[in-house]
Order: structure tokens, then C-alpha cells, then sequence
């Protein structure tokens, strides 16, 4: 069987040819696009689309492993060409940029020709459910597609230095602090679990060392976007207090603006929350929370959890 993507600035469309069970179109918003690959021995390798609600739904069936392999291969490289089409695209129309800030979009440019690894990887399972909603029991076995790729264990000198730039503009990070000896620099996502839990830490943290919080919409998509640009928008006296509100905004608001948004926001913060997902892509970061020390170093969040670990990773 032969599975078709296609994209547009919104939407990514599944089709295949054949038997009648599989003639069908599937059309997804980009915001939602969590696939994986499944097993079973009635039907075989199967493309799944995990829902909001945790639900594993069969898409397609496949003759044999290799081809679902492929297929969701397929998959990533369409969402990462059409994310990143989409980056671009916004931030063309954002022209007056700041003096401070022209070594951070620099150090971007052709971020899209280099994007080696996809910012949030769509493998088997890679899809994290809001806390409490669980998978169904159902839900099919999953496949080791690939082995995870790695993130960088050290920033370069000149995206260290772009990094630190960004904070002095004042525009792309939300700072927790300041005054201190270090500084942590955290790409976070507001829908990110992982990013949700580790907050009250960098809070903690925040009293020893300076945190900067570059907002991402990586994990999830417009969803994080719609959430994540209005905090950027702020003046710096209130975006910490706007930060705070929205990473401890439920995963459902019960409004459709923000639960099931269909474009971007046509702001300045939209645009600098895309700046942020260029950054995270050139560096080579791979999920959210991703974590960098004023040294360049990449800080796994594992010792970020661990004072003596920390101390000992930044050089204390």
C-alpha cells in the first residue's frame, strides 16, 4: 500500500490506495498530529493517530514493517518541512527588529536548511497525554521504529553567544531572576507535561541562579502557540505574572480558541515564539524541556533535579 501526504499552512492530509477498508482520506490540523505505529496479529503493522483524549484510532495497515516504517518517516519529514514553512512565514512579516536582538535571528538564519533532527519526534508512543487520561487497554502493541536521536551535549560559541543576546533584548524570554552568578537557559513549552512539572524547580532554582525562559511551541503546536505568544506581548513588569497563569492553565479551557485553535496569532509574540522554535531547531534540541548552562553545556533535566549534580554541571 501507498500512503500519500500531503500539507497546507493548516492541515495534513492521509491518503492510500487499496482495498475498501483503506480507500480513505484522513485530514488532521497540524496542532494534532501525534501518529504512531502498532501491531497486532489480526491486522498486522498499523499507523495510529493518538487522539487528545489518549486514544490510539488505526489509520492504515501496512504488509509489512518496513513500508509503516516508511510511512511515518514520510509523515515527519512532511510536518517538519510544512512547521517549518510556516515559521518562515510568519516571521517574514515581522520586520522592525531591535538592535539587541539581530545576533539571535542571525544566528537563525537557514535554520530550516539544517534541521537535522525534528523538534518533537513522531515515534511509536511519542505522544505524552494530559495527566489522567489514560491509554486504552486496547490500544495496540507498539514498535521500536528507530532509536531515539541525541541532543547536543554542548552549545557552539556563537549559539551560546546569540542565546545570551536574545536575554539582553528583553524580548524573547520570560525572566524568573536575576542578579546571580549562572544562568540557566530553559526552552519550555506550555503544553510540554515535562515543562509543566519542572516549573516549580526553575521557581526554586530562580533564588539561586538567573532562569530564562525562551517559550517554544513545539510540543504542542498552535495549541502552545496561542498560549505562549500573548505572554511575549507583555511588558517585562507583568510576563512573569502571565507566565505563571499559563503554565498552570489547565490542558482544556473550554474555549475553542484556545483548546482548538486553526491559525496562528498574526502578533509580535507569535513571531518571536517562532524565532524560539527556529533557535530550538538550529541547535539541534530535540523535546521539551531542554536546558542549557551559561557555559554552553546541555543540562539533562535529570540533574537539574539534583542540587550537588547542578552544582557540579555548572561548575560550582
Amino acid at each position: 500500500m501507498k500512503l500519500t501526504v500531503k500539507t497546507d499552512r493548516n492541515t495534513l492530509y492521509l491518503s492510500a490506495d487499496g482495498n475498501y477498508q483503506e480507500q480513505a482520506l484522513h485530514s488532521f490540523p497540524l496542532s494534532a498530529c501525534h501518529f504512531g505505529l502498532g501491531h497486532d496479529a489480526g491486522s498486522g503493522h498499523i499507523l495510529t493517530h493518538n487522539t487528545f483524549s489518549g486514544e490510539a484510532v488505526q489509520l492504515f495497515r501496512f504488509e509489512n514493517e518496513y513500508q509503516a516504517i516508511e510511512a511515518l518517516n514520510n509523515i515527519r519529514k512532511k510536518l517538519k518541512q510544512q512547521r517549518g514553512l510556516n515559521a518562515v512565514r510568519r516571521l517574514s512579516n515581522f520586520i522592525f527588529w531591535p538592535v539587541a536582538a539581530l545576533g539571535f535571528i542571525v544566528s537563525i538564519n537557514g535554520a530550516l536548511m539544517n534541521m537535522h533532527q525534528p523538534a518533537q519526534p513522531l515515534q511509536a508512543n511519542s505522544y505524552a497525554p494530559a495527566p489522567g487520561l489514560q491509554q486504552p487497554a486496547t490500544a495496540p502493541e507498539q514498535l521500536q521504529v528507530q532509536a531515539a536521536p541525541e541532543a547536543p551535549k554542548k552549545l557552539a560559541d556563537n549559539d551560546l553567544l546569540s542565546l545570551k543576546d536574545a536575554v539582553t533584548s528583553g524580548r524573547f524570554t520570560i525572566s524568573l531572576s536575576t542578579g546571580h552568578k549562572h544562568t540557566l537557559y530553559v526552552f519550555s513549552d506550555p503544553m510540554c507535561p515535562h515543562c509543566r512539572a519542572l516549573e516549580p524547580r526553575l521557581q526554586e532554582l530562580s533564588k539561586r541562579y538567573n532562569v530564562e525562559i525562551f517559550p517554544v511551541s513545539v510540543y504542542g503546536d498552535l495549541r502552545s502557540m496561542v498560549r505562549a505568544a500573548p505572554v511575549l506581548d507583555t511588558g517585562k513588569d507583568t510576563r512573569l505574572k502571565s507566565w505563571e497563569d499559563t503554565i498552570n492553565m489547565g490542558y482544556t479551557t473550554m474555549n475553542p480558541k484556545i483548546d482548538d485553535p486553526k491559525t496562528a496569532p498574526d502578533t509580535t509574540g507569535a513571531r518571536l515564539v517562532d524565532a524560539n522554535n527556529m533557535a530550538f531547531a538550529k541547535f539541534g534540541f530535540i523535546g521539551t524541556p531542554s536546558i542549557v548552562a551559561d557555559s554552553g553545556d546541555v543540562i539533562p533535566v535529570s540533574v537539574v533535579k539534583d542540587d550537588a549534580r547542578l552544582q557540579q554541571a555548572i561548575g560550582e
